[in-house]
């Protein structure tokens, strides 16, 4: 008897930690959401509580309308997305997978395509991480996901041409595409590097490129610096800098005078010297 008390009793315990956790969440996301507290305060809890950075943002999305209510909600939504995605601690980013990823029959919506592109694809890469690799390791023989993550590029493919949805957005939804193979999303994010391009939207291909382990992808970036706003240009440059092969090809151009060395930091320089 005292074997199946105890039992019971773990069993009850361990569903009161789960619903306390839950209430948590819900509390904590309403008081991230409040436009009342501070910068600061609002940090500090998602600092606090990004273990339950799924749970947040489940909870912040929960019967989110569309337009202004949601895009109210998305800053908040996008800061736990990147933390979590900075910090990657593998059983988060899988639930996080799992909450922002699109169900069979529903389209991706603004908010999900924030968490996918613009916080946990952009958090790997600012932590110098390859995104699809990550997100082929996450997904794992996970059937679901896999499903999921498929739709969910058809859909961001759809999302970058769509002038109606907001520039940012569509920064977020070329970020998704980047994990795409060269064939549809690096020809894809090639049609976003023109002079004429919002810069913002030259960012983001950019910064998928920058994604994309593939020769193709180098010699995009190489071709880039011309055409790109300085900003970007930075950009372009640092991803040159992730691989042996792409810094070759940098030095190259530096060689032959195609760019201009001021282009290039001093310690940027200093590290393609043979």
């Amino acid at each position: 008897m005292k074997t199946i008390y105890r039992i019971v009793l773990l069993v009850l315990t361990i569903g009161l930690t789960s619903q306390v956790m839950a209430m948590d969440a819900e509390v904590v996301a309403r008081t991230i959401l409040d436009p009342t507290i501070s910068e600061d305060r609002r940090a500090q809890l998602i600092r606090q509580h990004l273990g339950q950075a799924p749970e947040l943002i489940r909870a912040m999305t929960r019967n989110l309308g569309t337009g202004a209510e949601e895009y109210r909600c998305i800053p908040h939504i996008w800061r736990v997305a990147i933390s979590a995605g900075r910090q990657d601690e593998t059983p988060v980013v899988r639930r996080l997978l799992a909450v922002a990823l699109p169900l069979s029959g529903e389209r991706l919506r603004d908010w999900q395509a924030v968490v996918l592109g613009g916080g946990l694809i952009n958090g790997w890469s600012l932590e110098g991480k390859w995104p699809e690799k990550r997100l082929r390791e996450l997904i794992g023989e996970d059937a679901d996901l896999s499903e999921r993550w498929k739709r969910a590029l058809v859909s961001a493919h759809a999302m970058v041409d769509d002038t109606k949805v907001p520039t940012g957005t569509r920064y977020d939804a070329l970020r998704m595409i980047a994990l795409d193979s060269w064939e549809n999303g690096g020809k894809h994010l090639l049609q976003y590097l023109t002079k004429d391009t919002h810069a913002e939207l030259q960012m983001g291909a950019v910064s998928g490129l920058g994604d994309m382990d593939h020769p193709e992808a180098a010699k995009a970036l190489v071709n880039c610096l011309n055409i790109v706003t300085p900003d970007n240009r930075r950009l372009a440059i640092e991803a040159l800098f992730r691989t042996t092969t792409r810094k070759q090809a940098l030095r190259e151009q530096l060689e032959r005078g195609t760019i201009p060395a001021e282009w290039l930091s001093e310690a940027q320089r200093n590290a393609l010297k043979p």
